[in-house]
């Protein structure tokens, strides 16, 4: 990247001079698509305005006419009074001149530099055009130039600045070598095929190159500052040690070779005009086709895509009956030396990384990162403000934590799964290890007992997926076919032994109410038996006193003693007794306490029982 320091010194308005309407923007519209409302990016400052304040918008329209304007009248106007009044004009009107023309003469014109930094492809920015503005005009003041005006132009496509100035001697009059001499300014040395070149070894040649270093030097300082590369000051070599006239002709030559090639670039543009307008038809009919092409593919698409889906949901199914149909025929055994830590028994901080990261496969899990401890939010996503967590933090931190897990638990190696950690710690000696696992006597290889171990967890996972996919608890036993046929029918063979002794019971108990009922039927005969005794008895009784006398039966050793005895042992107590207290109410009623009623002889009972 380079910087620009052009000097012109043309006449005011003119080819080569400087356009003062340009400078402020007074010649554009006020309207225009481009200087809306007076260029208002752009900034104005001439000798009648305090150091540092400066003019943008409407209010710099026509403020650079003014100043160079009021810079004449105050610089020329009264040299223009002395002229008029010199005899050398009274004598030769013709040579007199308007006032105007008089400051546009060459001895009276203002110099405009114009100084940028870069260009339309690469430019630092409008910071560092303002530190190498502000380093020329130091130096310009240094040398003893006198700044008119200042335009600064930041709505092109690289932003410049445009300087008006003029050199005034210490007599106040216009006068470039003079003025340059006072203020020290020595003529440059320049050269030319190895000669001194006289035409360049001016004052004013010195006084350029050191504004252009000053200016070079404030900008690659402010470049510096903002940690960008220094500017490039090497120089076109062709211009070194030539006159004006090979330099004039080595333009010409350019310019009409840059004509040649704009004039073959214009052929080229036809001929490509052309060409383009025919491949627009033959892409626009390629493009059609495409689209055809494309609205076809994409129906088959959203038919492969439904087939893929009914694919890999038939595969799912599948796998699901494959893992049923395993666990029904051969039944699932947990495998040995497997331990499953859970979420709920990970330390707080592993579980909010565990969610993290496995939580999104679960079933019916909603995603939530509000437990992950903010350390992890440290990525910024497109369009928000709000930090976000770092999957890459979380995955190596959690991958350190289940390292921690995986030493105090004593294991030797680690699985994670949507249902927690599995670690294990032994190999089960049933497990059939490859022949690169173990030793010359048959054991496992201490070098290799790691991957021999992972190897076990691997195929243990396997096997521990199995039951998941059905939703069983991985660290359950869960019996085969066979097992439960056996527990079927050890189950029946219970019940059916449960039945026979039911049944036995029920017999039994039967033949005990059946027993039962027979001697209460027994006791019921045998109670009637002696009531019909009782009632014998009594009969016999009441016979035997109306037979004998009441006095011959309550003697004492009698026949009817002995008979009674008798009775006593065959009726038994009980009956008996109740039999003599009725014999005895029959026999011995009670007697009113009036005269005795004269006793009745006792008819023989009809139909009495023989003794």
């Amino acid at each position: 990247m380079k910087a620009c320091s052009h000097n012109q010194r043309g006449p005011r308005g003119g080819k080569g001079g400087y356009q003062t309407q340009h400078n402020d923007g007074s010649m554009y519209p006020r309207d225009g698509a481009r200087f809306v409302a007076g260029r208002p990016t752009n900034l104005h400052w001439d000798y009648t305005m305090p150091e540092g304040e400066w003019l943008t918008g409407g209010e710099q329209a026509g403020r650079t006419g003014a100043a160079v304007d009021s810079f004449y009248e105050s610089t020329l106007r009264a040299e223009y009074a002395r002229k008029l009044a010199s005899a050398g004009w009274r004598k030769n009107p013709s040579r007199v001149k308007e006032f105007g023309d008089y400051c546009n003469d060459a001895r009276h014109r203002l110099f405009e530099t114009i100084i940028q930094v870069g260009d339309a492809e690469e430019s630092p920015g409008e910071g560092c055009l303002e530190a190498a503005l502000d380093g020329a005009l130091g130096r310009m003041r240094e040398l003893g130039a006198r700044i008119v005006a200042v335009d600064v132009h930041l709505d092109e496509a690289t932003p410049h600045a445009h300087v008006l100035w003029a050199l005034i001697d210490s007599e106040g009059e216009f006068n470039v070598d003079r003025t340059l001499r006072e203020h020290g300014v020595e003529p440059a040395e320049a050269t030319s095929g190895g000669k001194r070149d006289a035409r360049r070894a001016t004052r004013l040649v010195a006084f350029t190159a050191s504004v252009r270093e000053a200016m070079e030097d404030a900008a690659d300082e402010w470049l510096a500052e903002h940690g960008m590369e220094a500017l490039d000051r090497e120089r076109d070599p062709r211009r070194k040690g030539e006159t004006l006239p090979e330099y004039k002709g080595r333009k010409r030559r350019e310019r009409a070779q840059r004509e040649k090639i704009e004039r073959m670039r214009e052929d080229a543009e036809a001929v490509l005009d052309g060409a383009i307008e025919k491949a627009d038809e033959i892409v626009l009919k390629a493009w059609e086709e495409a689209c055809e092409i494309k609205a076809g593919a994409l129906s088959d698409r959203r038919l492969a895509r439904g087939e893929a889906e009914s694919a890999r949901a038939a595969a799912r199914e599948l796998s699901r009956r494959e893992a049923r149909a395993s666990v029904l025929l051969g039944g699932y055994e947990p495998p040995a030396f497997a331990h499953l830590v859970r979420p709920e028994q990970m330390p707080p901080d592993m579980r909010a990384l565990w969610l993290y990261l496995y939580g999104p496969r679960l079933e019916g899990y909603e995603p939530d990162d509000s437990e992950v401890p903010d350390r992890y939010r440290t990525c910024v996503l497109p369009g928000s403000d709000a930090p976000a967590v770092d999957p890459d933090a979380v995955e190596d931190d959690f991958a350190e934590l289940l390292d921690g897990l995986y030493g105090d638990r004593d294991a030797c190696a680690k699985a994670c799964g949507e249902e927690g950690v599995w670690l294990f710690d032994a190999i089960p000696e049933d497990y059939e290890l490859g022949e690169w696992f173990l030793d010359e006597e048959g054991r496992v290889d201490p070098d290799v007992w790691g991957d021999a171990l992972d190897s076990y967890a691997s195929d243990a996972m396997d096997a521990i997926g199995v039951p998941l996919r059905l939703g069983l608890d991985p660290e359950l036993p869960h019996p085969g076919l066979a097992e439960r046929e056996a527990a079927v029918e050890s189950r029946e063979r219970e019940v059916a032994e449960r039945e026979r002794a039911a049944a036995e019971e029920e017999a039994r108990a039967r033949d005990a109410r059946e027993r039962a009922e027979a001697e209460l039927r027994e006791a019921e005969r045998l109670r009637a038996l002696a009531g019909s005794a009782c009632d014998v008895l009594r009969r016999g009784l009441i016979f035997l006193a109306d037979r004998f006398g009441r006095d011959r039966l309550t003697g004492g050793q009698n026949e009817v003693g002995r008979v009674l005895s008798g009775l006593v042992r065959r009726m038994g107590t009980r009956e008996f007794e109740g039999a003599s207290r009725e014999f005895e109410e029959l026999v011995f009623p009670p007697r009113a306490p009036s005269a005795p009623a004269p006793s009745a002889p006792c008819a023989e009972p009809q139909d009495s029982p023989e003794l």
